[in-house]
């Protein structure tokens, strides 16, 4: 997706900020996961900007805490 809007739409990604935590679980993530309102579970929120730093897309992740299995890649240019 990004490789598209750099090439296709002339726009250039600067960073992505990428937050990991806990959080009760909102009724309707709970209904989609068989699980009651206010479990546990892990959040991923996402924010990705360009290089101007106007945010072009964003996210926020809800995961099943009984399922969860935390692996994390870090590229270095």
């Amino acid at each position: 997706m990004f490789n598209y809007f750099e090439q296709q739409r002339d726009v250039n990604v600067g960073f992505i900020d990428q937050l990991l935590m806990s959080e009760p679980l909102p009724a309707i993530a709970g209904e989609f996961m068989e699980l009651p309102a206010g479990a546990p579970s892990l959040v991923v929120k996402d924010e990705t900007y360009l290089t101007t730093g106007k945010m072009l897309a964003f996210s926020k992740q809800y995961y099943d805490y009984r399922r969860a299995r935390l692996f994390m890649v870090k590229k270095i240019r």
